[in-house]
């Protein structure tokens, strides 16, 4: 049996693999901290297809599973990710040879669907150049059924003008969209804009 299949025996959800595969997303970037782990993990389990998924409470700052973290230690115990300075998460050297690995065989696609591949690509883009509050804005304003027990929310709505700015200057959601999270409309949004360069 080959090497890598050994190690794919030691990955016993699907949800372990993803994880993985979330690492290697968007040519290897290491991951930002804990907060980016979660937020990244629980936005591509919003918009994909994953069976076997985590539990997300409502936390302190938004959504949270241990499950999740339990996973990513137990991928650290594994040698696949290694977790170094401020929690900053990255996919090691053998967690990128089983990677690519499986997709070579093309057995990453049959145990993980395209479009659950694709979404982890797409989050990692998404979210994983944010600072904290644009972070926790972005989930915050799209997701507010998790702000429940959330010690950042009131910080966050006090620079939502800021936020949604800064979010749409940067890509991350569209002029109609920041339109409606301000809830006003886009012509006055582009007063707005043009005000503040």
């Amino acid at each position: 049996m080959s090497k890598e299949l050994e190690i794919l025996k030691q990955l016993t959800k699907e949800r372990q693999l993803l994880l993985l595969y979330l690492l290697y997303a968007k040519d290897r970037e290491p991951i930002r901290g804990d907060l980016w782990l979660q937020k990244e993990m629980f936005l591509i389990e919003k918009i994909s297809e994953i069976r076997d998924r985590y539990y997300f409470l409502e936390h302190f700052k938004g959504p949270f599973s241990e499950d999740l973290i339990g996973d990513v230690n137990y991928l650290i115990s594994l040698n696949l990710v290694e977790k170094t300075g401020r929690n900053v998460y990255k996919i090691t050297n053998k967690g990128i040879n089983l990677i690519e690995s499986l997709m070579n065989k093309n057995i990453l696609v049959k145990l993980l669907d395209k479009r659950t591949l694709d979404a982890a690509e797409e989050v990692k883009e998404l979210l994983n150049d944010l600072n904290n509050e644009e972070l926790l804005g972005y989930i915050y304003f799209n997701y507010p059924e998790t702000t429940y027990r959330s010690e950042e929310l009131e910080k966050i709505n006090k620079r939502k003008l800021q936020i949604v700015l800064s979010l749409y200057r940067k890509g991350k959601i569209s002029l109609s969209r920041a339109a409606e999270l301000l809830n006003i409309p886009i012509n006055k949004l582009i007063d707005i804009l043009r005000s503040a360069k």
